[in-house]
């Protein structure tokens, strides 16, 4: 029984494996994008379009470039190979859009090119317009060929805040509090040498790697801060402390202030997790927006100073002190007036901005700014817009985007309509298949 079923199965198999396909079973059908026959004459770029170059990007993309109607998605015959035929194109010529025709197509003979055959004529005003009529393939004609056109398209560069660069400023030698590097004098400013230096009943230590008894250790940082538009957006602090071989230094502490006064302090100690005894030894990196112990901010303060006292009191030596500050970067360098080139080829007109001024701005919540384009200029159709631009924050990772109104301008090719920013709006980029952004979120 088992050898028969197996028989029938080996047999079905064959006969399976074996058959052939009947008719177009089996065949793959070609598909490719072609022109809709719907497709407008207007806009240029629209109407020009080659979509045969969206065949290998598929059916998807091909029905829905610039929202439909452009272009078609086909399989079979209409897929084969083009032969040489005039095809439609549109141009601008003395104010009017006209479909002054191309010829396309594949020729026989290798050595032939598409070319037109025979034209006719069209009267615009008292101007005459040659048109193609016909192609053929002709072993004369023209070859592709491509030229550099040179056109001023300056942008804004510069670094608006560059007057508040970030730094890092060095008091003392990292060096373990070594002696074997001569003096490290500190330089304690005369506000801090009149105020809490002036209540160390021993005075004050000579520098970086002293060890003394009661004598406090001061140094100021006077040229690590920039003023300027920008906020300091953080600032740190690091040294390392070690007490003297004296008596009481468990009541010593640090202490940081401006104008020769306090603004946090805090038992060494503390710092230390506890004790803070005869030749320990501790190093230090503050945040000056949340010290420790009262979580204190005080980058306010030492950005309207100008400086920082750094003060350690009494019977204990600082090897060393760095001071990193770093400031938000508020101020963006923006087009202010800005003047469009118009180049006019194949009967498309391509512009490209210039930059003529710019400004520095504070950026801060989303909102329009002002930009000046002057367009056609030097002729008699200029005209300067506020077109206006999105500048700012959201939050939540929302984006500063642009809604846009329109505007009708007069120019050389007849009336123009141009985009202008209306308002500015937090929210998300919309996007569609159609590669166009919304203006309503």
């Amino acid at each position: 029984m088992f050898k028969f079923f197996l028989f029938l199965f080996l047999s079905s198999y064959t006969h399976f494996t074996n058959a052939k396909p009947s008719g177009n079973q089996g065949k793959q059908t070609k598909s490719c994008c072609i022109n809709h026959k719907e497709k407008p004459n207007l806009p240029l770029e629209v109407a020009n379009y080659d979509c045969s170059i969206l065949t290998s990007f598929g059916n998807l993309r091909c029905n829905q470039l610039y929202g439909g109607n452009v272009c078609k998605w086909v399989s079979g015959t209409n897929c084969n190979s083009k032969k040489c035929s005039r095809v439609s194109k549109y141009e601008l010529h003395f104010g009017e859009y006209l479909d002054v025709g191309l010829c396309s197509g594949l020729c026989k003979d290798t050595t032939h090119s598409c070319n037109p055959l025979t034209y006719s004529s069209t009267q615009i005003g008292n101007n005459t317009l040659n048109i193609i009529k016909e192609c053929s393939c002709d072993s004369c004609g023209t070859a592709p060929a491509n030229t550099n056109v040179e056109i001023s398209v300056d942008r804004c560069k510069d670094d608006c805040n560059s007057d508040q660069r970030d730094n890092v400023c060095f008091a003392g030698l990292e060096d373990n509090f070594s002696l074997s590097n001569g003096n490290e004098p500190s330089q304690p400013s005369l506000a801090m040498l009149s105020g809490i230096l002036s209540g160390c009943s021993a005075g004050i230590q000579s520098g970086f790697d002293i060890f003394a008894d009661n004598r406090c250790f001061g140094h100021t940082f006077t040229k690590c801060f920039s003023q300027g538009e920008c906020p300091l957006k953080s600032a740190h602090l690091r040294l390392c402390i070690k007490a003297a071989n004296v008596f009481l230094t468990n009541t010593d502490s640090l202490v940081l202030g401006i104008n020769g006064g306090g603004l946090w302090g805090q038992g060494l100690p503390a710092l230390n997790g506890g004790t803070w005894n005869q030749n320990e030894e501790m190093c230090l990196n503050l945040d000056l927006s949340n010290l420790p112990g009262s979580g204190a901010n005080i980058l306010v303060d030492i950005q309207m100073a100008g400086h920082l006292d750094v003060m350690v009191q009494d019977d204990s030596a600082v090897d060393f002190l760095e001071l990193s500050v770093q400031y938000g970067k508020c101020q963006r360098c923006i087009p202010a007036l800005s003047s469009m080139s118009h180049l006019y080829s194949n009967g498309r007109i391509t512009d490209y901005v210039r930059s003529e001024d710019c400004d520095c701005v504070e950026i801060n919540e989303c909102k329009r700014y002002d930009h000046f384009i002057t367009y056609y200029e030097g002729t008699m159709f200029e005209q300067s817009v506020n077109v206006g631009q999105c500048l700012g924050k959201c939050s939540n990772y929302l984006r500063c985007n642009s809604i846009y109104g329109k505007k009708l301008l007069k120019s050389p090719e007849g009336s123009r309509t141009i985009k202008v920013v209306d308002k500015c709006d937090c929210g998300k980029i919309s996007w569609n298949p159609n590669g166009l952004y919304l203006n309503k979120f």
